[in-house]
């Protein structure tokens, strides 16, 4: 597992090996019950003794059961020594619901390794114990995630930091192909939309629209939002990401060979001199092209790393 920020989960069903393994054991099979789940929902640790899961406790909400698990990973200070540099710590709380097919694995947070507890809807943090943000007071820096009907929040206050929940779906199918590629765009709150599908050259792509828009909550960092034109290629069962032109959000639809895009001369920004947008990406044998024309501006295809 990389240093630093924690890798949440994907949804798997845990078959009844997960329910006779105890915090105990977990701690020291890293081939079986709560480490299984995180292999299988490529979630990456480091199988060490200085790795560890334990159950925090259990949450009913809307009907639902659900279980609370904490995870560390600590590097010791000999480890942090023998490689030359600092000690590096990952924390997270996983939350898993119980269906009538098992566990399932449905996301977690990242969290900072202080210690807390479950009671009632409420995972609560003991912040007060080590102290918030210098001149801030606790109780303004957040220190809960409380549960509704409709389960854990998409986003939480802890610690004067906001923490997304990194939720089952964006742990699978082609979330999963964009992070394996390294994909440079944010994957929290992103949603994806099929646009269609190009042959060309004898070779098969699918077109997919990204969208992702800044949470209300972070407006603070004034960050604006990313459209994406994203290029997959299909050979047979398998789906490989090629890489994307940044669009403006402009609608488009697959016709041949061609991404349509719905410009309007009404349109065209200020300080661009000509009058026609161009309305299309037309792909050659080759595949993509390297560089497009997109409206008014000339757009590269951003390869996959």
């Amino acid at each position: 597992m990389p240093h630093g920020k924690i890798r949440p989960v994907a949804t798997v069903l845990a078959a009844a090996l997960f329910l006779a393994v105890t915090a105990a054991s977990a701690k020291t099979d890293f081939h079986s019950g709560f480490w299984k789940l995180m292999r299988d929902a490529n979630f990456e640790f480091t199988p060490s003794e200085e790795t560890r899961a334990w159950q925090a406790g259990s949450i009913t909400a809307g009907g639902k059961q659900y279980e609370i698990w904490g995870y560390a990973w600590e590097e010791s200070h000999k480890h942090a020594r023998a490689r030359g540099g600092t000690e590096h710590a990952s924390h997270g709380v996983f939350v898993l619901e119980r269906t009538s097919k098992g566990l399932a694995i449905i996301g977690a947070y990242d969290t900072d390794g202080v210690p807390f507890r479950v009671k009632g809807r409420t995972i609560k943090f003991d912040y007060a114990k080590q102290g918030g943000a210098e001149g801030v007071a606790v109780s303004k820096m957040g220190d809960e995630i409380v549960f509704d009907d409709k389960g854990p929040p998409s986003k939480v206050l802890l610690d004067g930091e906001i923490r997304s929940f990194d939720d089952a779906e964006h742990r699978t199918g082609l979330w999963h192909v964009l992070r394996t590629a390294s994909f440079s765009g944010p994957i929290y709150d992103a949603k994806l939309a099929r646009g269609g599908s190009i042959s060309a050259g004898g070779r098969h792509y699918e077109i997919w629209q990204y969208f992702w828009k800044q949470d209300p909550l972070e407006r603070g960092k004034a960050k604006q939002p990313i459209y994406k034109a994203l290029v997959f290629e299909r050979n047979g069962a398998a789906l490989s990401y090629l890489g994307a032109y940044a669009t403006d959000g402009a609608p488009f639809r697959v016709e041949g060979r061609a991404l349509k895009f719905q410009y309007r001369k009404a349109d065209r920004p200020q300080g661009f001199l000509a009058d026609e947008p161009s309305n299309e990406i037309v792909f050659e044998d080759k595949g993509p092209p390297d560089k497009a024309r997109i409206g008014w501006e000339f757009r590269d295809f951003e390869k996959a790393k």
